[in-house]
């Protein structure tokens, strides 16, 4: 039995396609399958950065659920990057400059307040759009690759009309080659579509509920802040 991967009755492989096309058909295929590489690629990265985020969320909302403050401080002098370790000593430090420059009751008053929540606010969204970073070419290799696949079913096609005009012994063995071509570059501008809007899809769930957790969180923080200089 003959390999799937040919076609049969033309007696084309993938390799014989690729070898014997022209350079515009090269050169979509050679783009697809870039696409197709780095879009696996940048996925599978984000995935396992996301997981190892939500991993280190989850203890530092363990660490504060136990009620250890001091715990919780000691996370601030931490090289690891955790999103809500940097939300929270973004906070720790806008609180730390309005005490160096105000006397301690004025800690208190609201606008005060405010900053501190505001800074943290703004910390978040940075955090967020860190996590969002390298997505969007997600979106556009999912949005772009049926219509370069397209131009070079386009292109094959044209070449098959082409050796028919030049020719007057029309048979299908004059149009496989150019066929041939053609449905491969329709097949693999899909291949590479398909798993990069599914990985989109995947990995946006993933951060909009990591957005959303933190983003419930962000008073508990707010208030252990205030818990502290109260105490201290």
């Amino acid at each position: 039995m003959r390999p799937m991967l040919e076609i049969v009755k033309g007696g084309f492989s993938i390799i014989d396609m690729f070898v014997g096309a022209d350079w515009v058909t090269k050169t979509v295929i050679v783009s697809l399958s870039i696409f197709s590489i780095f879009s696996w690629g940048l996925a599978l990265n984000k995935i396992v950065f996301l997981r190892a985020q939500i991993r280190k969320v989850i203890f530092f909302e363990g660490v504060f659920l136990n009620g250890n403050k001091k715990r919780c401080l000691s996370l601030l002098g931490s090289k690891e990057n955790n999103l809500l370790v940097s939300v929270f000593a973004s906070g720790y430090k806008q609180m730390h400059d309005i005490s160096a420059n105000h006397k301690e009751s004025a800690l208190l008053a609201y606008d005060n307040k405010d900053i501190i929540f505001n800074t943290m606010r703004f910390r978040l969204c940075k955090e967020i759009d860190k996590l969002e970073k390298g997505i969007d070419w997600l979106a556009t290799i999912a949005t772009v690759s049926p219509f370069i696949g397209l131009f070079g079913t386009v292109w094959g096609i044209m070449n098959s009309f082409h050796s028919i005009s030049s020719t007057t012994n029309v048979n299908f063995s004059v149009i496989a080659p150019g066929m041939s071509e053609a449905l491969f570059a329709t097949a693999l501008g899909l291949f590479v579509a398909i798993p990069a809007v599914i990985f989109y899809n995947k990995i946006s769930v993933i951060i909009d509920n990591v957005s959303e957790r933190m983003d419930k969180f962000l008073p508990n923080l707010f208030y252990l802040l205030l818990g502290l200089k109260s105490e201290g």
